[in-house]
């Protein structure tokens, strides 16, 4: 059986996620990646959910990808890159599936496109310097998307570090699996 072969579709701003259910309707493989990130609006946390990717739906489309265009005046075009549709890995989608499910906010960050790249995984701690004493306590975990050309990055405390080490094994078992 053939690799699964995802696309990136470029919907109207704000309607990714009526695209998503949209394609899911029409039984068409489809996945919007989003973020939860608490927010204190008014005095009051309030949970925010928004995509992670601005204006971006994934479809995976057994060869009726130009189809995909018809069902919904929201979906604009594929997104491209070197005049050809994004051809994303289903590898990538995976792990980008798995990291959102560990780490709660997350940002987004560019980086340069590279052909044939591997999905990678990595962490950095960052030291924070009070007076005289050095303290980690914030470590910045990185997952590379190299055929979209972005990372995603989340941050975990201290607190949380057994946590992160487990998330960061159970990723790359994950990744090296598929």
């Amino acid at each position: 059986m053939a690799e699964r072969i995802w696309h990136a579709v470029y919907t109207r701003p704000g309607k990714e996620k009526k695209v998503a259910a949209l394609l899911k309707k029409k039984q068409v493989g489809s996945y919007l990646p989003v973020y939860e990130c608490e927010s204190i609006v008014d005095g009051r946390k309030k949970l925010i959910i928004a995509p992670v990717f601005p204006r971006y739906v994934f479809i995976s489309a057994n060869g009726n990808e130009k189809e995909v265009l018809k069902y919904s005046r929201h979906i604009m075009s594929f997104v491209y890159w070197m005049q050809e549709p994004v051809m994303i890995p289903n590898d990538e989608i995976k792990a980008m599936q798995l990291f959102l499910n560990e780490y709660m906010c997350t940002r987004l960050e560019t980086t340069p496109v590279m052909l044939d790249a591997q999905v990678r995984l990595n962490n950095e701690l960052q030291l924070r310097k009070r007076g005289n004493i050095v303290e980690a306590n914030v470590a910045t975990v990185k997952l590379t998307l190299p055929s979209l050309g972005r990372v995603l990055v989340a941050e975990v405390r201290k607190d949380t570090d057994e946590r992160f080490t487990y998330a960061k094994e159970v990723l790359l078992k994950n990744i090296l699996e598929s």
